[in-house]
């Protein structure tokens, strides 16, 4: 699936490479074309996992990572593999956090 909707891909002109300090650092480390995965979608995605127990703002949180998802599809920022896989990926270093740092996750719990 993954493979057969990719056609939908970055707009060739939408990176303006080396105009900035930062821009210097990301290119110079070779991540000008380096979008995987989609942290447009990803974020809010993250927001929903923090926030599960707290119902209104799950769906909140969910519903912008696929209106994000859509946009950058639409405006060419992304792969669709990029804002697909963006949720798994999330997931991933959502669940390894809180492996990793349980007292935090005890205390963002907390709040």
């Amino acid at each position: 699936m993954f493979i057969a909707v990719t056609h939908i891909g970055i707009y060739p002109g939408q990176i303006n490479p080396d105009v900035g300090f930062f821009d210097r650092i990301y290119t110079g480390l070779g991540l000008e074309a380096g979008f995987f995965f989609s942290g447009h979608t990803g974020l809010p995605f993250l927001m929903a996992l923090i926030l599960w127990d707290k119902k209104n703002w799950r769906y909140i949180y969910l519903a912008l990572s696929i209106i994000f998802g859509i946009a950058v599809l639409f405006a060419h920022i992304h792969y669709t593999m990029d804002v697909l896989a963006a949720p798994y990926m999330t997931y991933g270093i959502f669940k390894m956090s809180q492996y990793f740092f349980p007292e935090d996750w005890k205390l963002a719990e907390a709040t």
